[in-house]
């Protein structure tokens, strides 16, 4: 299991958490968390260091898309009428 922080700033305030991911063989799994709720991750797909998911936050589909480069995460947050840079670190257990 791989833990990824992030801090993500939206104009309905900042949320903090976590991005996991879990691989089972060739399947992965994963969550994405907030202070006060853990959402299961959708469709997803890690090829190539490239993660591609969704998720269902709010009544919205949200996909994430981004590289794993060393301890970083990099990639983009998208919903119906937006795309803002997501980013996380990886977490040292």
């Amino acid at each position: 299991m791989d833990r990824w922080s992030y801090v993500l700033e939206t104009s309905d305030g900042t949320f903090k958490g976590f991005l996991t991911i879990n691989k089972d063989g060739m399947t992965y799994t994963g969550t994405v968390s907030t202070e006060d709720m853990t959402i299961d991750l959708k469709n997803l797909k890690v090829e190539d260091g490239i993660l591609n998911a969704n998720f269902n936050a709010e009544g919205y589909t949200l996909g994430i898309k981004g590289t794993f480069k060393e301890d970083v995460f990099s990639g983009e947050l998208a919903g119906p009428d937006f795309t803002m840079p997501f980013s996380a670190n990886k977490v040292k257990e």
